[in-house]
């Protein structure tokens, strides 16, 4: 405690030291926290499922190239004859809803009665899916999530049982998701996905998930699937053949494209910190030699150099812990900005907080990085000669050792800081580059709208006159239409309009 009331009057006596410390301590911790928040979300964290390293991403690679998804042929054969691995698909939709009277579009998905229990996800109220549910022609139901039950439904106990109303259909609820639950595309309702094998010369094409059965390895699934898929080579048509199945986690499916750029950021913040580091220690070498006078008295006194050496860095770890605390307060705001500017990017943005781990990094950080630049002017305390010190000018500015190891903290820093600034400069030139390219199209006043028509009101026929009519309608605009051609046979009928402002 003695060293710690003085540790604070020092720094109180020298507040531009103090503050400028702080604040070079405080950007670069902020900047090492911020980075590593989102970092622990999308690779060091494990996906929120029971075991999510038995989770699996299924799809299949054509001429080197995965094309992320499979086609019904091979959904079907690897569904009936694989044994170590059980199967889903899904797919991404969303839905006219009328919630309170006014119709809201939802995001949601469509998933296969086993999708839930690959992903190991119990409802909270209510139950599953069953397997005659995503037959065709089984009554709608809908599994909706609980941020939607509470928003929309004010969590009504009573809600499992309950019709609501998705494109016009009446639907039944049958069970409420907790919130844990979390998929791509923030869905908040899941409909049963109808996929009867195709006997048409249509094909199809499913995202397939799925779950390692116990004893089952990756290596023996890739393995199976393989050899299923083989056997349809004969089958195929010649521009379909030589396909071969892709077998990853989830998490290398989520988030295997963005593991390197995100480390390479992580790293660069850290050299960043390095550089705080060597600015922050030769601030304090600078200090540490303007006080020799008060070492050499102390140590004239009686004070032992281990105490001197206690007393400096527990003001370098003030001065750390203060900087870490602003670095938190600017990595939350930092987070909370880069979830805003492109969530889309790193996929469950949800997943990006502030927890406990990161509490105890930016902890171990700050208290290392106090310990690291106090420990130069640490040694100048300890190795003090009493007689030099009291006996030398107050102009001194220490000796050869010491005005070395100043010459070469600026060194470092100043070739660090190229190193970083030289990258910078490449990446925001890149940036600009990218930017200030020509899309072919003048984009002043234009704007693009997606309009989905219910399918029970809308068929493929009666949506041309629709959009007829809604040309005249709009005035300002001209609207040209364009026809989305869907891969899924049970797609409601949607169309795509681009108006471009002319007045």
């Amino acid at each position: 405690m003695s060293d710690l009331r003085y540790a604070l009057r020092a720094l109180r006596s020298r507040p531009g030291f103090t503050l400028a410390a702080i604040l070079t301590l405080g950007l670069c911790l902020g900047a090492n926290t911020a980075m590593f928040t989102i970092v622990n979300a999308v690779v060091l964290r494990p996906l929120p499922y029971p075991s999510p390293d038995r989770i699996v991403s299924l799809s299949l690679a054509s001429r080197g190239i995965d094309e992320e998804v499979v086609d019904d042929a091979d959904y079907f054969a690897w569904l009936a004859n694989a044994k170590s691995v059980s199967l889903a698909a899904h797919t991404r939709s969303s839905g006219a809803v009328m919630l309170n009277g006014t119709a809201e579009e939802i995001a949601g998905m469509e998933v296969t009665a086993p999708y839930f229990a690959v992903f190991g996800v119990r409802p909270l109220l209510g139950r599953a899916f069953t397997a005659d549910e995503d037959r065709p022609g089984a009554l709608p139901v809908v599994v909706i999530a609980e941020r939607l039950w509470r928003r929309a439904f004010a969590s009504d106990s009573a809600i499992v049982s309950r019709t609501i109303t998705i494109d016009g259909v009446p639907t039944t609820v049958v069970g409420v998701l907790p919130q844990w639950f979390t998929t791509l595309g923030h869905a908040e309702y899941w409909r049963p996905y109808h996929l009867p094998p195709t006997r048409d010369s249509v094909t199809y094409f499913y995202d397939v998930v799925g779950r390692l059965r116990d004893g089952a390895s990756l290596d023996a699934l890739r393995s199976e699937l393989a050899t299923i898929t083989s056997r349809l080579e004969v089958g195929r048509r010649r521009m379909d053949r030589g396909r071969v199945p892709v077998v990853m986690t989830l998490h290398e499916r989520r988030y295997g494209d963005r593991r390197t750029p995100l480390l390479l950021l992580f790293g660069a913040v850290g050299v960043l910190l390095l550089v705080a580091c060597a600015n922050v220690a030769n601030l304090a070498l600078a200090r540490a030699m303007g006080r020799q006078r008060e070492f050499a008295v102390r140590l004239a006194l009686g004070a032992a150099p281990w105490r001197l050496v206690r007393a400096t860095l527990c003001e370098s770890l003030l001065v750390s812990v203060a900087g870490g605390a602003l670095g938190l307060a600017l990595s939350w705001a930092a987070v909370v900005y880069f979830v805003r500017l492109s969530p889309a990017a790193v996929g469950n943005v949800e997943r990006i907080r502030a927890d406990w781990g990161v509490l105890g990094f930016t902890f171990v950080v700050a208290a290392a990085t106090g310990v690291i630049f106090g420990l130069i002017p640490a040694a100048v305390a300890s190795r003090q000669d009493p007689q030099r010190a009291l006996s030398a000018t107050p102009r001194s500015t220490g000796t050869v050792r010491q005005q070395i190891v100043r010459r070469v903290l600026v060194v470092g820093q100043l070739a660090t800081a190229f190193v970083l600034l030289s990258a910078a400069g490449v990446v925001a030139r890149t940036f600009a580059h990218v930017a200030s390219v020509n899309p072919g199209f003048r984009p002043e006043g234009l704007v693009g709208a997606r309009v989905r028509l219910p399918a029970p009101q809308y068929t493929d026929a009666s949506a041309g006159p629709f959009f007829d009519q809604l040309s005249p309608a709009l005035g300002v605009f001209r609207v040209s239409r364009r026809r989305r051609t869907w891969t899924r046979y049970h797609w409601p009928a949607c169309a795509v309009a681009r108006c471009l402002r002319t007045r």
